[in-house]
């Protein structure tokens, strides 16, 4: 239900100055929370089409909106930006992601502001003078777009799941945190029963061994709903010092690896940033090496992560130097499930580059 069709087409061009006569209609999801709670913003397809690189700002004005918690996109890697009242997102992928029906391209899970008051109502828009979704011929989709919001209001909100994915064997359970929750609530995921409820979590035992990855839940209290989906939302260690990347945050698929590869283009004047993610609960140990165009490792160097932690540095960070001249690409792996993201980014930060991570040898957890 929830596997997404993809593959890996090497040599793969992208060439977003032609549009194709195909419209791709996109919607952003009509959300409430309480003030001060967490509304996880759904951007989806109306009817799926192939994408292989997506470039778009969405909306979230400072005045109601505050963190930004957890980003996931179906299939795809990459790096998302706020500045300027706006999340910039540069998604990449190695091959055309066809997600299903019902199932979200991107999710952003955002706190609101806890001043504001019941009814109030934030437009969450996608800017399509400044957006690109680029399709299996390399060619981009004409865009139409129906605007969402999140509306200050109800009882009751989901936060997060712990885990976030990964396999839970049968009889397994899982965490669904918030606030608000009453004996009242109703719960439901596929292959999953509620057990318990408490004010700040309900808890859902597996039927049978299942995937929390991209797992939606859905979830009743009188004649409220919430639906969220499980995402696996690292926790974050300490920032870049580059200033580029200090507004940054690392977007993962849902895919995991053991081996993987991305391009790096040291061109002056642009950092490369790295993103790695362990979705283990223990501590993994990912080797990083930099490559020539001829496959020649020209620079070396190993990452402890500690479990279900994730970090975005510049290369120079990692290598703890600057890059050979002649490097072209990246290669990293593990003995244990990773994800990878890379990015190229201007001095300013106005300037992103996504490359696609080519999975090598897939992973699970």
């Amino acid at each position: 239900m929830r596997s997404l069709n993809f593959w890996v087409l090497w040599g793969l061009t992208i060439t977003a100055s032609a549009q194709t006569g195909e419209v791709l209609s996109l919607r952003v999801s009509e959300e409430m929370t309480p003030a001060g709670g967490v509304a996880q913003v759904k951007v989806s397809m109306t009817e799926p089409k192939p994408i292989v690189r997506s470039s778009f700002f969405e909306s979230f004005d400072d005045a109601y909106f505050g963190d930004f918690l957890g980003i996931s996109a179906a299939g795809q890697t990459g790096v998302a930006q706020y500045r300027n009242d706006k999340l910039r997102l540069e998604l990449s992928s190695p091959g055309p992601v066809l997600p299903p029906n019902d199932y979200p391209m991107v999710t952003i899970a955002v706190t609101t502001n806890p001043l504001l008051a019941t009814g109030r109502i934030a437009a969450v828009s996608l800017d399509l003078a400044q957006s690109a979704w680029i399709g299996a011929d390399g060619l981009a989709y004409l865009e139409e777009a129906k605007t969402g919001s999140v509306t200050i209001g109800g009882s009751f909100y989901i936060s997060d799941v712990i885990p976030g994915g990964g396999t839970i064997p049968a009889g397994g359970r899982y965490r669904v945190l918030g606030r608000g929750f009453t004996s009242d609530l109703r719960a439901r995921a596929e292959d999953s029963k509620l057990v318990s409820v408490s004010p700040t979590e309900f808890v859902m035992e597996a039927k049978k061994a299942m995937q929390l990855d991209g797992l939606r839940i859905t979830a009743d209290q009188g004649k409220e709903r919430v639906t969220y989906f499980s995402y696996l939302r690292g926790v974050p260690m300490a920032p870049s010092a580059h200033p580029a990347l200090q507004n940054m945050k690392p977007v993962f698929s849902t895919e995991v690896a053991r081996t993987a590869t991305a391009a790096l283009l040291p061109e002056e004047g642009m950092v490369n940033a790295i993103g790695l993610q362990n979705p283990t609960a223990s501590a993994g140990e990912i080797r990083l090496g930099a490559y020539s165009l001829f496959g020649e490792k020209l620079a070396e160097a190993i990452v402890l992560l500690p479990g279900r932690q994730e970090l975005l540095r510049t290369a120079e960070e990692l290598f703890d130097r600057a890059l050979p001249v002649g490097t072209a690409s990246l290669r990293a792996d593990s003995a244990t499930a990773f994800r990878l993201t890379v990015a190229q980014v201007s001095a300013d930060g106005a300037s992103i580059t996504v490359p696609a991570v080519v999975v090598l040898q897939p992973s699970s957890y």
